[in-house]
């Protein structure tokens, strides 16, 4: 729960925004490091929806397309450095995970007046961010997950997306656990280990990293 829930809560806030705004009239949802937790989340949480007809494009590096194609969220997989696979002429929000200047430019460019939305969320690839400067296409702009729930307070009552945001999220953690490995770490060094390794994106998808630092806890407890 406190490994997955805050991802996927952010993942249902983000289809919560799109389905709100009507997809910005975009019939493909382009996903930057969609094997990112929050990423994939997003995409099973479209793809779980049987009333959408907009396709989800799933972009990721060349390690991580056998995990996702696992997951079967995504209606296609793009490798980075293969964005022209992507067809520039239907109308795209972008959802981006990766922080990646250089990709979003790149998509921008693509498509051009097509891309109708652009939402900043996430910095998986965090070496790659930068100023954007003016592309063509919507403005890419911060999605400030608080400012949806604000929203839907007053128009459901307070607590009622967090309580649907809940539901979706058990619902995508029970469909991914099979595909998923939960590891303890209980030391500052294998921490510090880790962390770098994340930071240079070395920790693969189906990890999920747990850390507590307190000796009196044990792996069954805590």
């Amino acid at each position: 729960r406190c490994l997955l829930f805050p991802l996927f809560v952010t993942s249902w806030l983000i289809y919560d925004y799109l389905l709100d705004n009507d997809f910005f009239g975009a019939t493909q949802v382009l996903i930057g490091s969609v094997s990112s937790k929050t990423g994939f989340g997003l995409a099973e949480m479209l793809h779980n929806d049987a009333k959408l007809t907009q396709r989800i494009i799933g972009l990721t590096s060349p390690a991580n397309v056998a995990f996702v194609n696992r997951l079967g969220c995504c209606d296609e997989v793009i490798v980075y450095g293969e964005e022209t696979n992507i067809d520039a002429t239907v109308p795209a929000a972008y959802v981006d995970m990766s922080g990646d200047a250089r990709l979003t430019a790149t998509l921008h460019n693509l498509l051009g007046e097509t891309m109708v939305e652009s939402a900043m969320v996430g910095a998986t690839h965090w070496e790659q961010r930068g100023d954007v400067g003016t592309l063509p296409g919507a403005r890419p702009t911060f999605f400030f997950a608080p400012a949806q729930i604000a929203k839907r307070d007053r128009e459901w009552g307070p607590g009622v997306a967090i309580m649907k945001a809940m539901t979706a999220s058990a619902e995508v953690a029970k469909k991914v656990q099979d595909e998923m490995s939960v590891e303890w770490t209980r030391d500052v060094q294998s921490l510090a280990t880790l962390w770098a390794k994340l930071l240079d994106n070395k920790v693969s998808p189906d990890r999920g990293l747990m850390v507590s630092l307190c000796t009196s806890h044990t792996d069954t407890g805590a």
